[in-house]
C-alpha cells in the first residue's frame, strides 16, 4: 500500500510539473518573439550609433580613397562590425573586409537607397560578398553640398543571435525559477516523497559548501536511489578535483615563493593581486602586498611610469627599465608585461631582478681597468722617453747613458712587480690559488722577512723590532704566502715611515668572526668557527698614519692615500688587497687601525697548527 501511495504521489508531482512546465514554456515562447524584435531594434540602434561616430572620420576622406580605405580597415580592427563607404552613384569607395575594386554597384541595395533619401536604412538579408546573413544599417554622409555618400555598418546575424541568446537565457532562468517553485509546492503536497528528496538537497548543499566527505544514504525508491548514487559519485569526483586543485595551487605558490626574482601583478586599477616573498623583501618586509594600491607599496616615480607605459603597449610587448631605489640602496631591472584577456586589459605583471651586485662589479671592473692602464702607462711613458733619448745620441755618452738605463731598469722592475701582483690577485680571486699548509714557527718566518729590510730601514733611521713569544703555538699556513703577507706589510711600513720604529708582534687570541662584514668585504676561502684558536700577527709603525676617511677603502685595488708619494716610493697599490685575500684564504681576519701622526697598526689572524 505504501508503494502504491508513493507511486501515486510521484505521478501527481510529475503531472503538476508537466502542466506547469507546459504553461510556463508556452508563455516563454509567446514573450520571446516580441523581446527578440526589441533586441534587434536595439542592435540596429547600436550599429547606427557606431556609424554616426565613424562618420566624423570618414567624411573628410571621401576624396582620398586610399586614405579612406586605411581608415576603414583601422576602424574594422577596433569594432566587430563590417564597414562600407559608398558614393551617391552606388560605387564602393572603401570596404573593411574586401577589395572595394572587386565589388559590384550597391545603388540597388534597399538600405543604401534609404540612406541616399536622407533616412537611416536597416536591412536583414543574405550577403553575396561574404556569404552569410547580415544586419545592415546605413546612414547618409552629409557634406557642404548635401548628401555625398553612404556609410554602411553590417553585423553578422550570428552576432545578433548571440545577443538574443542572452534574452533566451533570461527566459530560461525564469522558467527554471518557476519550475523550482512548482517543485517546492509539489513536494509540499507529497510529504512522503519530499523526505528523501530533502535529504539529498541538504547533502548537495553541504557539498557546495565544501563538505565533500559526506555521502547520501540510498533510499528505497529506485528513481531517488539513482539520483542519490549520482550525487555520491559527483561528490567523489569533486573531492578528487578539489585535492588536485589544492595541490596545483600549492605547487604554484611554492614556485612563486621560491623564485629569485620579485614578482608583482596588479589589476587595471593598479591594485596588487599577487606579490611574492622576494618582492616583499625588496620593498620592505612589513608590506602586506595583496589588496593594496601599487602606489602605497612602490613609492618610486620610475616604476609607476613604467606601469603607465606598459598599459599603453599593445601586442604583448615587454617594457623594461632599470631603476635605482634609494632606501635600501639597490639597483633593480624591471620587466613589465600587460596582461590581456582578448582585447581587454586585465592587469600588469612586473618582474624585478636585483642587479645591485652586478652593477657594483661592473664599476669595480671599470675602475680596475682604468687604474691598471694608468699604472702601466706611467712607467711605459718614462721608459719610452729615456729610450728615445738614448737612441738620439745619449747612448754614446757613458756619463748620461748609465743613469738613463738605471731609470729604465727601475721602471721595468716596477712594471714587473705590477704584473706579478696582478697575476697573484687574479689567481687568488679566480680560485686558482693552492695553499700548501704546514705548521710554521712564526718567529723564524718573521725574522727572515725583517732581515730583508734591515738595510733599507737603517738608511731611513728606522728600528726594526720583533716581539714573538717563544712559547707561541705554530700557525697552519703556506710558508711562501705567509712571507708574501709579511713582506707587503713590512715593505709598506718601511716605505712610508721616515723614522721611528717598525715592529712585528704576535699573540694568541680566540676571534669573533663577523660574517656580515666578511660578506661585505667579498671574502674568499673557507670561514672558520669561533671556537678555533688563532694567532694574531700585527705590523706596527710610527709613520704619518692614515686618515679615518680613507681607512674603509685602504684594501681596494690601486687605492692610495697619497698618490704622488706612493708612486715616488714605487708602490703598485695592490699590496694590501693581496694581503686581505691571502689572509681570508687562510681563514683569518684582517684589521687596520691608524691615527694621523701616531702611526698605523695592521693585524691579521691565522689558525694554530693544533
Amino acid at each position: 500500500m505504501r508503494r502504491l501511495v508513493g507511486r501515486f504521489e510521484t505521478k501527481l508531482v510529475l503531472t503538476s510539473l508537466v502542466i506547469i512546465g507546459a504553461v510556463v514554456g508556452g508563455v516563454g515562447l509567446w514573450v520571446a518573439r516580441p523581446l527578440k524584435a526589441v533586441a534587434r531594434e536595439q542592435i540596429a540602434r547600436g550599429l547606427e550609433g557606431q556609424a554616426r561616430l565613424m562618420a566624423a572620420q570618414v567624411v573628410p576622406l571621401l576624396a582620398a580613397p586610399e586614405r579612406l580605405q586605411r581608415v576603414v580597415r583601422d576602424i574594422r580592427g577596433r569594432v566587430a562590425a563590417r564597414v562600407t563607404v559608398i558614393d551617391r552613384a552606388g560605387r564602393v569607395l572603401a570596404e573593411s573586409d574586401r577589395d572595394p575594386g572587386t565589388m559590384e554597384n550597391h545603388a540597388d541595395r534597399p538600405e543604401v537607397q534609404a540612406a541616399l533619401a536622407g533616412r537611416t536604412g536597416v536591412s536583414l538579408r543574405w550577403s553575396q560578398s561574404v556569404g552569410q546573413n547580415l544586419v545592415y544599417v546605413a546612414i547618409p554622409l552629409e557634406g557642404a553640398a548635401g548628401i555625398t555618400g553612404v556609410l554602411r555598418v553590417a553585423l553578422p546575424l550570428a552576432e545578433v543571435e548571440r545577443s538574443m541568446g542572452a534574452i533566451q537565457r533570461t527566459l530560461t532562468y525564469a522558467v527554471v525559477v518557476v519550475l523550482g517553485i512548482a517543485v517546492v509546492l509539489s513536494v509540499w503536497m507529497a510529504r512522503r516523497v519530499s523526505r528523501p528528496v530533502t535529504t539529498m538537497v541538504e547533502a548537495a548543499h553541504r557539498m557546495a559548501e565544501g563538505d565533500l566527505g559526506r555521502r547520501i544514504a540510498i533510499p528505497r525508491e529506485q528513481e531517488l536511489a539513482t539520483l542519490a548514487r549520482a550525487l555520491n559519485t559527483l561528490a567523489e569526483r569533486l573531492e578528487e578535483r578539489m585535492h588536485s586543485l589544492e595541490e596545483e595551487q600549492a605547487r604554484t605558490a611554492t614556485i612563486l615563493e621560491s623564485m629569485v626574482e620579485g614578482l608583482v601583478a596588479v589589476d587595471p586599477q593598479r591594485r596588487i593581486v599577487l606579490m611574492n616573498a622576494v618582492a616583499r623583501r625588496l620593498f620592505g618586509g612589513a608590506v602586506k602586498g595583496e589588496g593594496q594600491l601599487l602606489v602605497e607599496v612602490v613609492r618610486h616615480r620610475d616604476l609607476l611610469s613604467l606601469v603607465e607605459e606598459c598599459e599603453r603597449c599593445s601586442g604583448g610587448m615587454v617594457c623594461q627599465r632599470e631603476v635605482a631605489l634609494p632606501s635600501p640602496p639597490m639597483t633593480l631591472k624591471v620587466h613589465a608585461l600587460p596582461l590581456r584577456r582578448g582585447t581587454n586589459h586585465v592587469g600588469t605583471l612586473m618582474v624585478f631582478h636585483d642587479v645591485t651586485e652586478l652593477r657594483r662589479l661592473e664599476r669595480v671592473r671599470q675602475e680596475f681597468v682604468a687604474n691598471a692602464s694608468h699604472e702601466l702607462r706611467t712607467p711605459l711613458t718614462a721608459i719610452r722617453g729615456y729610450v728615445e733619448t738614448l737612441l738620439e745620441g745619449a747612448l754614446d755618452d757613458p756619463g748620461r747613458a748609465r743613469p738613463f738605463l738605471e731609470v729604465v731598469g727601475r721602471h721595468a722592475e716596477r712594471m714587473r712587480r705590477l704584473v706579478d701582483d696582478l697575476l697573484d690577485l687574479s689567481n687568488i680571486e679566480g680560485g686558482r690559488l693552492i695553499l700548501e699548509r704546514q705548521p710554521l714557527h712564526l718567529g723564524g718566518v718573521a725574522e727572515q722577512v725583517l732581515a730583508m729590510y734591515r738595510a733599507a730601514a737603517q738608511e731611513k733611521s728606522i728600528d726594526l723590532g720583533l716581539d714573538v713569544p717563544p712559547d707561541l703555538p705554530s700557525v697552519l699556513a703556506d710558508r711562501d704566502r705567509l712571507q708574501q703577507i709579511l713582506i707587503n706589510l713590512v715593505d709598506n711600513a718601511v716605505k712610508f715611515a721616515s723614522d721611528g720604529k717598525v715592529t712585528v708582534a704576535a699573540r694568541l687570541r680566540r676571534p669573533i668572526i663577523d660574517d656580515r662584514r666578511a660578506e661585505e668585504e667579498n671574502d674568499i676561502g673557507p670561514r672558520t668557527s669561533g671556537t678555533e684558536t688563532f694567532v694574531e700577527i700585527a705590523v706596527s709603525d710610527t709613520g704619518p698614519g692614515i686618515p679615518s676617511t680613507d681607512l674603509p677603502r685602504i684594501t681596494e685595488r690601486f687605492y692610495r692615500v697619497d698618490r704622488a708619494r706612493s708612486r715616488e716610493v714605487g708602490g703598485t697599490g695592490l699590496g694590501l688587497s693581496i694581503v686581505k685575500h691571502l689572509v681570508h684564504a687562510h681563514g683569518g681576519e684582517l684589521t687596520i687601525e691608524s691615527e694621523l701622526g701616531r702611526g698605523t697598526r695592521v693585524a691579521f689572524s691565522l689558525p694554530t697548527a693544533a
